[in-house]
């Protein structure tokens, strides 16, 4: 056969071919994502913020390891409302999707917004709505309460008070912060009960937490919790106390803090059940002192403990576990911790020393600090 005339002679390209690439022992093959395990999903009453997101997106929390689109713009959401008081944590971190979550309560507050692709095992998980009228009265009475408390903190003392801060994040509260925080005023705007911060009159409620300090210290109360106090307060009916026509009222701010502090403590507290099903009951009683999570921990005293994290992450290899793991979920013991590392040269010399001078006048005591 002879060739066409005019045709182009076949160019052969003089690239090298393409680099196929080497599948053998150091090959590792993308992870699949697998199926979600709703029925494990189910039991776990509290999850971190990110897991929850994934759920709501039909992804595998197991088995996320770069964040997609979807996810990115969930997660967004959910931290805007979350900035708004519309979504709720049980304990915000500084890392906010590592924050754990109620669920169920996600998987409601997701349902309420009528967010079209959620999976119908995610919609399942969710809170029933209140059908009652009187479960709603009650949720307008306690948004009328929150307002109605901090309007008067905000008349006191600027601004609302940081309730997370001092019903929250600390275990104890001395005399003085706790008459004020009771009267409505912030403890670190009044040091003293004649402190004025702006041109409103702050003197009724300046009468009254000096009332209920003079109380407390002739009852020989010098520190207590946030519940403590409150018990005291209902106990002594200070509701109920008048004095030249002036009457005592426990501020409504600090009992609504505290019963929430005690909400969320109750809701934390549901994963141990998870645990002790696995892991038997631990009957023996320990009292090593005062107790803080892991995660509050690390965080005080990384300053002064350098390798806090990694003796943390290898505690049940290098006896630190042993030494100082407190019964309760994520609790360990503090003093047990630090003597720990004071052992083995772990901290600077200097906060070992004021350490050893500040425990001497608690030996005997037991406080306890959320993390």
């Amino acid at each position: 056969m002879t060739d066409k005339p005019n045709s182009k002679p076949i160019r052969v390209s003089k690239a090298p071919p393409p680099i196929t690439p080497l599948r053998g022992s150091s090959y590792i093959s993308p992870k699949k994502p697998e199926a979600i395990n709703w029925a494990h999903w189910q039991l776990m009453p509290i999850v971190e913020l990110q897991q929850a997101v994934a759920l709501s997106v039909s992804v595998n929390p197991d088995c996320v390891t770069k964040a997609n689109d979807v996810l990115i713009k969930r997660m967004k959401i959910a931290l805007s409302h979350v900035d708004a008081g519309s979504l709720l944590l049980e304990q915000r971190y500084a890392n906010q999707p590592m924050s754990p979550v109620s669920l169920s309560k996600f998987a409601a507050w997701a349902v309420k917004l009528n967010i079209t692709d959620l999976p119908p095992e995610f919609v399942a998980m969710a809170l029933p709505e209140p059908t009652a009228t009187q479960a709603t009265d009650k949720e307008k009475s306690l948004a009328d309460r929150e307002f109605s408390a901090a309007f008067a903190e905000s008349v006191n003392n600027d601004v609302p008070i940081d309730w997370r801060y001092w019903i929250h994040e600390l275990p104890r509260l001395t005399t003085a912060e706790a008459a004020r925080l009771m009267s409505g005023l912030d403890p670190d705007r009044f040091k003293s009960l004649e402190s004025r911060p702006n041109n409103n009159d702050q003197s009724k409620p300046c009468k009254q937490a000096a009332m209920i300090q003079r109380l407390a210290e002739r009852a020989g109360k010098e520190s207590a919790t946030p519940n403590e106090w409150l018990a005291w307060a209902d106990e002594r009916k200070l509701d109920e106390k008048k004095r030249d026509d002036f009457h005592i009222k426990v501020h409504d701010g600090f009992r609504l803090a505290v019963e929430s502090a005690q909400a969320q403590t109750t809701a934390t507290a549901s994963p141990v059940a998870l645990v002790s099903l696995v892991e038997p009951p631990k009957t023996e009683k320990v009292d090593k002192g005062w107790v803080m999570k892991k995660a509050a921990l690390i965080d005080k005293h990384a300053h002064e403990w350098g390798t806090i994290k990694s003796d943390f992450h290898s505690s049940s290899e290098n006896g630190l576990s042993k030494a100082a793991k407190a019964p309760g979920h994520g609790e360990w013991f503090v003093d047990a911790a630090l003597n720990w590392a004071d052992q083995r040269g772990k901290r600077t010399k200097e906060k070992q020393q004021a350490l050893a001078n500040s425990m001497l006048n608690l030996v005997g005591k037991k406080h306890t600090l959320e993390g």
